[in-house]
């Protein structure tokens, strides 16, 4: 473990000095070996999930008390392992979809290189240090070359919240290492203090800061900003990997760092996790933009992450430590299986504006002709994310489902049953919206004929962009299949943090909870290959063979057109109307008349689904923001008397301070 974590972590050093030196640009060296070193560390990261125990050492030591100490553990070992799979994919990609900038190109690897580092770090100053070299270097791969404002904006706005995010993390995590009298993550947790008000305050701010970087309502405008104009291997990275060091950071600090808490920190993150999944799925439906859907998107199931660990913070303020581990292995598995299928839709966006040139659903169509491989692998990750069984999106919702139903019957109390319940429902709801999402944005894509002229000379992406949607469409139906495996190879983490496995396997393909319930989906999935037919029998013996004959589309006597099709937009319309009092939609027409006759000569519609948080908290912060900056800006009038009596005024209040 410790030569593949050091060879992977020289390989992606070597990798960005390649590409920094500008030495053979058109091989994409450096992409190659963060592929190399990423398959690297995933080996090691396996192993030792599957091995159990720690690895740990020192890499540097700038200065008494700040030691740059590795030590992966079971926890640390699953984000790695999460990073380094959608790192291979996604290096793999770039290759070829990439235009070579040396600055980009550059700074790729090194961040995989953090996203490591946070999964390894032993300590405070270690994980801060990771931590900010993945702001910043996810920053400038956001950012790109600066020429288009929206990048601009995007990226300035991802680095104001990251850094907030940054300060409220690590404000929680200094203050667990003052009561432990150590900044070692090992000894933090070992020395876990007694639920309390700093407990308790540490707890919320790692939800708010980590919460941030997870893209949690309402700490998440970013992410719907930043992840569509990123480059799609960055934008993979970002909503598959980076996103899950903020739930591996709420997980860190919940069940390592700090001991058996309060009931309502579990409400607190039932509550967060159910508004942000169903408001993330509800945003993606009314997006246009594909990559944009697919950001809001990558909120929902952030939000379903965030439920299960509330569930299992709940069981486990109640000591229930086995049907807390499920829960906690619901989490895990979504987390796997959400980042093979985001990863997968991201990358497959990029090959769509490869090959249409646009990422507009409503300029799209008929894609599944000119594009069959990306079309076939698409429609697997599509269906995954819709948690449709027995894919692998469907596992982790099952798992987090039965806990939510364990949970809202349990000897908890009442207001923890409640809001269990209520959670179950939006879960089910948000698997319903979910659906219907992936249904849209895979038929205005791919099916019917193109909208635009512009989109119709259509081709399949290359093969080196073509083969990691493949192999992650392979590999999202072998954990759905595999699930079984899946939970072995994952539950050492569950039982180092709960002393529980929460899931055992009666066999080799049923999966067992702690707190009631089991799953087989390979018996899920014979069950459907049978009932598929069913309908089609049973017309058949109803109604017998019937002949099929094509002809022309009917348009009530005019010529086909592709604008008669139904839009993306269209499409959405009646949830938009049905959810108007949370989406709070706009719209507008504009009619116009030839000259003073009632006759009609145009009508335009225009209508728009803001982004409520964004614009009804944000923007009023930051006007109010500007307006006191504008008034404080008085007090630097230029005199040097003032200065003196600002000075003398701090004075008097540090010496008030101090007596």
């Amino acid at each position: 473990m410790e030569q593949l974590t050091a060879v992977a972590l020289v390989t992606l050093l070597a990798a960005s000095a390649v590409e920094l030196s500008g030495a053979l640009p058109r091989l994409r060296a450096g992409y190659w070996l963060s592929a190399a070193a990423a398959l690297a560390a995933l080996a090691g990261f396996v192993w030792l999930l599957a091995a159990g125990g720690t690895v740990a050492f020192d890499l540097w030591s700038p200065a008494p008390s700040l030691d740059l100490r590795w030590h992966m553990d079971g926890l640390g070992a699953f984000l790695g392992a999460v990073v380094a799979l959608v790192a291979v994919f996604s290096s793999v990609f770039a290759v070829r979809y990439s235009h070579p900038r040396r600055l980009d190109d550059a700074v790729y690897p090194l961040f995989l290189l953090s996203m490591i580092g946070v999964a390894g770090a032993g300590n405070v100053f270690s994980f801060f240090l990771m931590w900010e070299l993945m702001a910043l270097t996810s920053f400038l791969l956001v950012l790109g070359d600066g020429r288009s404002h929206t990048q601009r904006v995007a990226a300035l706005l991802y680095l104001g919240m990251t850094h907030v995010a940054t300060v409220l993390a690590m404000t929680s995590l200094l203050l667990l290492a003052h009561a432990a009298g150590s900044q070692e993550f090992g000894v933090m947790g070992s020395s876990a203090a007694a639920p309390g008000a700093r407990t308790s305050l540490a707890m919320m701010l790692a939800l708010a800061g980590f919460g941030t970087k997870a893209g949690l309502v309402p700490l998440h405008i970013w992410l719907p900003r930043a992840h569509p104009v990123a480059p799609s291997h960055v934008s993979a990275l970002m909503s598959a990997a980076m996103v899950s060091t903020g739930i591996y950071g709420i997980t860190r600090v919940g069940f390592d760092l700090l001991g058996p808490g309060e009931a309502w920190w579990g409400i607190a993150l039932m509550v967060v996790g159910a508004i942000t999944a169903t408001l993330g799925i509800l945003y993606a439906l009314m997006e246009r933009d594909m990559k944009r859907g697919l950001a809001y998107s990558t909120v929902e199931n952030m939000g379903i992450v965030t439920l299960a660990l509330g569930v299992a913070l709940s069981f486990r303020a109640a000591g229930a430590d086995g049907p807390a581990a499920a829960a906690l292995m619901a989490g895990l598995v979504h987390t796997v299986n959400h980042s093979l299928l985001k990863s997968l839709l991201f990358l497959g966006a990029g090959a769509v504006q490869h090959g249409a040139h646009s990422l507009d659903l409503d300029r799209l169509g008929g894609l599944i002709r000119a594009m069959p491989l990306t079309g076939a692998a698409m429609l697997v990750g599509a269906l995954g994310l819709a948690s449709v069984p027995p894919l692998n999106g469907f596992v982790g919702e099952w798992m987090l489902a039965r806990s939510l139903l364990s949970l809202a019957g349990s000897d908890a109390s009442v207001v923890t049953g409640l809001v269990a319940a209520g959670a179950l429902a939006l879960l089910a709801l948000t698997a319903g919206l979910a659906l219907a999402c992936f249904v849209r944005l895979f038929g205005m894509a791919f099916l019917g004929v193109a909208r635009s002229v512009e989109t119709r000379p259509v081709r399949e992406a290359p093969t080196l962009m073509t083969l990691p949607l493949l192999g992650l469409a392979l590999l999202s139906l072998a954990a759905g299949a595999g699930a079984p495996g899946l939970v072995r190879l994952l539950r050492g983490v569950p039982e180092a943090l709960l002393s529980s496995r929460g899931a055992s396997l009666e066999d080799a393909h049923r999966v067992a909870l702690s707190g009631g319930g089991s799953f087989s989906p390979l018996v899920v999935a014979l069950a459907l290959l049978v009932l598929a037919p069913l309908p089609w029998i049973l017309l058949r013996l109803s109604f017998g063979a019937t002949s099929r004959k094509r002809a022309p589309v009917w348009t009530t006597g005019g010529s086909f057109a592709p604008t008669m099709q139904y839009s993306a937009t269209s499409m959405s319309k009646p949830l938009r109307l049905f959810f108007k009092r949370v989406l709070l939609p706009e719209r507008q027409v504009t009619v116009e008349y030839h000259g003073s006759s009632p006759l009609l000569r145009r009508v335009h519609y225009a209508g728009r689904v803001p982004a409520v948080v964004e614009e009804r908290v944000y923007l009023p912060m930051h006007s109010l923001a500007i307006w006191s900056a504008r008034r404080i800006r008085a007090l630097q009038n230029g005199s040097v008397e003032f200065y003196l009596l600002y000075v003398f005024i701090a004075l008097a209040a540090l010496l008030a301070v101090a007596r």
